[in-house]
């Protein structure tokens, strides 16, 4: 029987993907921030000295750097705070299994796939509103002896009297 759920993959590896992603791109931020900038279009030799427009040379460049700046974070920055929250949502959804874990039926990008199948030899619980099923005396009454509850000479007699109350 295949699972139900058609985006049934292990969360802990989509976590650990997303966080290698996040990682190459702020490597790839920090490239573009050292290693790459804008060189300057104009400089101070294109203007006559003692003009009153040396100023702008200055102002242009700064002007062309923040574009730049504003470029690469627009483009960046959003793409990393989305690779940040997936991670951190895989991280927290994903269910730490205590039991012994099924045999894989087969592979995903992510990792095994397993079928979920309803436990079998699982007791059936009883509905809301119905009574608890009912517990014969005698392990009633090992439960009690082997928690600590009664005594060894109690538990003896009780066992007596057990045994004649069914004769």
């Amino acid at each position: 029987m295949p699972s139900t759920d058609p985006m049934f993959f292990d969360r802990k590896a989509a976590f650990w993907v997303t966080s290698t992603l996040l990682v190459c791109m702020f490597v790839i931020f920090i490239i573009l921030a050292v290693l790459v900038t804008p060189k300057p279009a104009l400089d101070h030799g294109d203007i006559v000295a003692g003009s009153d427009t040396e100023y702008l040379v200055d102002a242009i460049q700064d002007l062309n750097n923040m574009v730049w700046w504003m470029t690469v974070s627009f483009i960046m920055l959003p793409i990393m705070l989305l690779l940040l929250f997936l991670a951190l949502f895989f991280l927290f959804t994903s269910k730490d299994d205590c039991g012994p874990k099924p045999a894989p039926t087969g592979t995903s990008f992510l990792g095994p796939r397993y079928e979920v199948k309803p436990a079998s030899d699982a007791k059936p619980q009883p509905a809301v509103g119905q009574a608890a099923p009912q517990i014969d005396p005698s392990d009633a009454l090992d439960l009690r002896y082997a928690r600590g509850e009664v005594t060894r000479e109690q538990y003896a007699e009780l066992q007596k009297d057990l045994k004649k109350a069914r004769l």
